[in-house]
């Protein structure tokens, strides 16, 4: 059970972060503890807790937690399962991975040695940031690494899903590249601008046929089929992302070293 001191700690940082959903999350199930006239805390069932032996345990946890948060955000699904998860190893490796990478908007040469399929939410943070992380990676690696982004919004940022179908709208018109920048780089202009400023913005000048794929359901039907592949792979929060079948998640890898290694591996398999 958390106590009201953790619930306090992490509501402000989750605040922060923009991470709305654990402030809901750690509201259900905390332990509605108050101080007694001894300073002491009591949980509802009267037993009274050391708070000096109890805080002190307790903030081991609340450090893993703000360690696992601040890379990621989360769904309100299975949460406490995901923060006992190493944030350096991957969570499994998934057989038959190469079926996420042969669907979704890909960058890069599909003969790259490398293959990093992502499900992620523009309107997260941490999505942006794993974003800009593999950019770079993709200026050291080159040709040997490739990226399949696929949609994941998350049922807490409002306009997520808007913008997943407008991005692959401009996908399905052989546009996404310019437009995946165009908006994790404008996401405080979302609800202010249309999607098809944005896709004008990305150098889309037919917006006849952009306009009709986002009222025709063509890009609707793409973000849901990642969404129902996302599940099959039991993503639980944004990012999340394969490297050639092992599964990660959050923002807070070592990807140089993590892909990398991979390159190294391929080659000497080769």
């Amino acid at each position: 059970m958390w106590t009201v001191l953790e619930s306090l700690i992490l509501t402000a940082f989750a605040k922060q972060r923009g991470v709305i959903s654990v402030i809901h999350l750690l509201a259900v199930g905390t332990a509605r503890r108050s101080p007694s006239k001894s300073g002491r805390i009591v949980d509802p069932t009267g037993e009274q807790i050391d708070t000096v032996k109890e805080t002190r345990d307790r903030v081991v946890s609340v450090i893993v937690f703000l360690s696992v948060v601040g890379a990621a955000c989360l769904s309100a699904v299975n949460v406490r399962t995901l923060l006992l998860r190493s944030s350096t190893r991957p969570l499994r490796v998934v057989r038959g991975w190469t079926s996420y990478a042969a669907v979704g908007s890909r960058v890069g040469p599909y003969r790259a040695p490398v293959t990093v399929v992502v499900f992620f939410d523009y309107q997260c943070p941490f999505s942006r940031k794993l974003y800009l992380a593999l950019e770079e990676l993709r200026m050291l690696l080159h040709a040997n690494v490739a990226f399949v982004w696929r949609h994941f919004p998350l049922e807490g940022h409002r306009l997520a899903r808007e913008a997943a179908v407008a991005s692959a709208c401009a996908d399905l018109l052989g546009e996404f590249e310019d437009f995946h920048r165009i908006l994790f780089g404008g996401t405080a202009a979302f609800g202010k601008k249309s999607w098809g400023e944005f896709a004008l913005q990305a150098g889309i000048n037919d917006t006849v046929r952009y306009n009709e794929c986002l009222s025709g359901g063509a890009g609707e039907e793409a973000v849901a089929r990642d969404i129902a592949a996302g599940r099959r792979l039991g993503v639980r929060g944004t990012p999340t992302f394969l490297i050639n079948g092992e599964v990660f998640a959050g923002a807070g890898h070592d990807l140089v070293h993590l892909a990398g290694r991979r390159v190294r591996d391929v080659g000497r398999r080769r």
